[in-house]
Formats: structure tokens, sequence, C-alpha cells
């Protein structure tokens, strides 16, 4: 699971994320809201750092509903990934 720090490291210089299931959710959210995917990104980290507690693939479920962006399917992926 990518760090924060590693994820801002990524977005500086491309987002070639190594973590499919993240990548999965955020072409997701910006396809259904045509933001872009560094700004997608940016809202996953500021929220990760509130709820650090969390896996960052949860927590992009959850900027992906407070989108209004469905993603109901992913969410068995993401519990089988984080176990």
């Amino acid at each position: 699971m990518p760090a924060w720090s590693v994820l801002r490291e990524l977005v500086t210089y491309g987002l070639n994320i190594g973590d499919k299931m993240l990548n999965k959710i955020i072409r997701r959210i910006s396809e259904r809201t045509g933001k872009d995917a560094k700004e997608i990104l940016a809202e996953i980290n500021k929220r990760h750092e509130e709820l650090k507690f969390l896996a960052i693939e949860v927590v992009a479920l959850i900027v992906a509903k407070e989108l209004g962006v469905d993603v109901k399917d992913l969410m068995d992926e993401v519990e089988k990934q984080i176990r």
C-alpha cells in the first residue's frame, strides 16, 4: 500500500501508481466526474491525512462516494486487497 509521501512523489513525476486498485478507483472517479487524476489523488491524500487509520484504497472509495461516483462493484476487491 503506497504511503502518502510516495503518492506525492508520483504526482510530482507523473501518475504511474503501482497500486492497480488505487489506479482503478482514480480512473473511475476521473471518468465519472471529468476531474484530472492529479486533482483526485490530491483529494485522496488530503482525506488520508485525516483518516490515517484507513488504507488508502478505502479512503479513495470514500472520496468516490463523496463525489457521487458509484464504486460498489469495487468494494469486494478492495476488501480482499487490504486483508
